[in-house]
């Protein structure tokens, strides 16, 4: 009995070192897979680095981006360590391109004193991916396997970098704009370009625009609250600040038309400052609206999700505003870019129609008699 005791105690312990060795191998191997695309990384970044003084940053941008999708979709069908340590190797390389080119083109765009916000979203944009990476390529896993779960952000990868090559550019010149103009506001910059006023002149919109959007700011707020203290109501429409984004965002298209109406070269610096002005009282207005309206209606434990989401879209909607404005503008002209814009404003304005049920599932606080009478 101990004989057999002891054979088989023998014959488990003889197991183990090569169950150990099985388990040995895949780590060193992926050890060695990462390694070697840090390795790659690093030395093409070097070399980007470098070679962008004489090359142009969009098309380096755009081939990194390819070749790494390229290379991620070759190495989801490969089985030989080989194979698959020289593929590791070619991902790190093409995707040292991408850092050097978007500094270089981030640095072209916008000036010094807006390049940090701009850099600071891009570096958020790294750390948003490698969150939410990880979880859907598991996801994917799971549902599809392995290889789908690599080939489907190889295929995206190579479909998007072929888009930026075609919508991206090196710099302002490449689009007919200069350096200087390329830190101008797009209002500055049609005032000038398409309707023939003087820097002087047009310079006023821009600082006109900034100061309604304070006053809007702090004005809405105290029109808002006073609105829901006072449950005041038009129709059916319950909910005071909802009608209050209607009343900003159809403001906003009726400024918004004048403005590309009625501004010609013979127009002065009262007449700008006042399509400035109003135009940044009712667009900061709704945005204001906007941003209080999710905080009192979302769920308190979804609170944080949903004022990120309102956030994040207005920040898309800063970034859409400024490329797609610009590509536009230089394709196409300023008055179809800001007809698209009018438009774009519509659409909006009919989607919150569509959802005016928001107000059912509003409940103000309530009011006693006592506060209501001292206002």
């Amino acid at each position: 009995m101990s004989e057999e005791e002891d054979h088989g105690g023998s014959g488990e312990e003889e197991e183990s070192p090569a169950s150990d060795s099985n388990d040995v191998q895949p780590i060193v191997l992926e050890a060695t897979i990462m390694m070697l695309q840090q390795i790659g990384f690093a030395i093409s970044s070097l070399f980007v680095g470098v070679s962008l003084d004489s090359n142009s940053p969009k098309t380096l941008f755009a081939a990194g981006m390819f070749l790494t999708g390229f290379f991620n979709f070759g190495f989801s069908d490969v089985d030989e360590t080989t194979n698959l340590m020289l593929l590791a190797t070619m991902v790190g390389i093409t995707n040292g391109f991408g850092w050097p080119c978007a500094v270089q083109i981030v640095r072209n765009w916008f000036p010094s004193v807006t390049f940090g916000l701009w850099w600071a979203m891009i570096s958020l944009s790294y750390f948003i991916v490698n969150l939410v990476g990880p979880p859907m390529a598991n996801s994917w896993a799971t549902d599809h396997g392995w290889r789908v779960a690599i080939q489907m952000p190889a295929v995206i990868s190579m479909v998007v970098s072929t888009a930026l090559y075609f919508m991206n550019f090196d710099k302002p010149s490449d689009v007919g704009y200069t350096d200087q103009e390329s830190e101008k506001d797009w209002g500055q910059l049609y005032l000038m370009e398409e309707r023939g006023l003087s820097t002087y002149n047009a310079g006023f919109f821009g600082k006109a625009l900034e100061f309604g959007g304070a006053v809007g700011t702090v004005f809405i707020g105290a029109i808002a609250d006073f609105a829901v203290k006072h449950k005041m109501s038009i129709g059916y429409y319950n909910f005071p600040r909802m009608i209050l984004l209607f009343i900003s965002l159809f403001g906003g298209g009726i400024i918004l038309s004048s403005f590309i109406l009625g501004i010609d070269a013979y127009s002065g610096s009262m007449e700008v400052n006042f399509y400035g002005f109003i135009m940044g009282l009712t667009f900061c207005a709704a945005l204001q609206n906007l941003e209080v309206m999710t905080i009192e209606t979302s769920p308190p434990n979804k609170l944080s999700s949903c004022y990120a989401l309102v956030n994040f879209s207005m920040n898309m909607a800063a970034v859409m505003a400024g490329f797609p404005m610009s590509f536009l503008a230089a394709h196409y002209g300023w008055s179809r870019a800001f007809l698209l814009l009018n438009f774009a404003l519509l659409v909006a304005f009919f989607a919150l129609i569509i959802g005016k049920d928001l107000d059912k599932n509003f409940n103000p606080p309530a009011i006693d008699q006592k506060s209501r009478s001292s206002v």
